[in-house]
């Protein structure tokens, strides 16, 4: 699939690193953007935005979100292990924690046994750092790709087990979750049936 997948910016996401500004973005994509509403996240892909998310915090969002804001962060990974692909994605490096490189006075001990805790509780939920925004971008672009090349994959063999074989893109990202439509199934299945019916009724008319 030459294609890249659409991804979706949550209108909340705020664009205040250097390298996404000149981007005209929150954090600096290659591939195609749009902004808009995310029910969970802050990334998505355009047309899987209720299977795929990924919260993206820096160092300090996520002493924040660990410390006076656990509630809230404890909230989004619910919904993220909601998801059939979930990330939460941290720019920064995991050094900048243990050595205590942020604003709040927290120990850094409790982040990281806070952290801890909540992998194992939402263990689905998986944590990945990337150094910069620029690496921060690819990881998404790259976990988009992937994710869309193989709900394609997975759609094209439903597809043809009811009669349709050609599958353009834009029934696959018009559906809300990622996947043609059910009245196209339908209308697939439909029309196979016709088909053998209509076999079926030559058949016996050259019979006679």
């Amino acid at each position: 699939m030459d294609e890249h997948p659409t991804i979706v910016i949550d209108i909340a996401e705020p664009n205040d690193s250097e390298a996404g500004r000149k981007n005209g973005t929150p954090l600096p994509f290659a591939f195609p953007t749009v902004v808009k509403h995310l029910y969970t996240g802050d990334y998505s892909i355009l047309g899987c935005e209720t299977i795929f998310a990924i919260e993206r915090k820096t160092i300090a969002d996520l002493v924040a979100s660990v410390t006076r804001e656990r509630e809230r962060f404890e909230r989004e990974l619910l919904r993220l292990r909601s998801m059939d692909f979930g990330r939460l994605l941290i720019v920064g490096a995991k050094r900048d924690i243990v050595e205590g490189r942020y604003r709040s006075k927290t120990n850094p001990l409790s982040v990281i046994n806070t952290l801890a805790a909540f992998t194992v509780r939402y263990s689905s939920v998986m944590m990945e750092f990337a150094p910069d925004e620029a690496a921060a971008a690819r990881k998404i672009e790259g976990w988009a790709s992937w994710f869309f090349r193989e709900k394609i994959i997975q759609h094209k063999a439903m597809m043809k087990g009811v009669g349709v074989t050609d599958i353009p893109v834009e029934s696959i990202e018009a559906n809300g979750k990622g996947s043609p439509s059910d009245s196209n199934a339908e209308q697939g299945a439909r029309g196979g049936l016709e088909k053998k019916t209509q076999s079926a009724g030559d058949t016996e008319v050259e019979a006679k």
